[in-house]
C-alpha cells in the first residue's frame, strides 16, 4: 500500500459522486474510473467495494475511512464509530437548515 490513507470506495450509486470528491480532494481516480473489475488501486491509495462492505474494511483496517450510505451505518448501529453526513445543496451543516441566512 502507498504511505497515506486508504480510502474505502462503494461501487454503485454513489461511485461517480465519490470519486468527483475524491479529485477535487487532489487524488487520481483516472485508473479507476476506466476498470470496473479491478477492486485494488494502491497508487491512488483506493478500494472498491460493496456498499454493505464498507464499514467492515474500516473496522477491521483494511481501509483506513470510507464512504458509504447512511443506509448502510444505520443497519448495524453497533459499528458506527463516526458519521460525517454532507448536508444538501443550500442547507448548513450540522442542522441542515436549508434555506435560511
Amino acid at each position: 500500500m502507498k504511505d497515506g490513507l486508504t480510502v474505502a470506495v462503494p461501487r454503485g450509486a454513489l461511485f461517480a459522486d465519490t470519486l468527483d470528491l475524491l479529485d477535487r480532494l487532489g487524488l487520481d481516480t483516472e485508473e479507476v474510473r476506466s476498470n470496473d473489475r479491478k477492486l485494488l488501486f494502491e497508487e491512488a491509495g483506493i478500494v472498491t467495494m460493496r456498499p454493505s462492505d464498507v464499514p467492515t474494511y474500516v473496522e477491521h483496517g483494511a481501509a483506513d475511512i470510507g464512504i458509504t450510505g447512511k443506509d448502510v451505518l444505520l443497519e448495524a448501529p453497533e459499528r458506527r464509530r463516526t458519521i460525517l453526513t454532507r448536508a444538501p445543496p443550500g442547507c448548513d451543516p450540522p442542522a441542515h437548515r436549508c434555506g435560511r441566512p
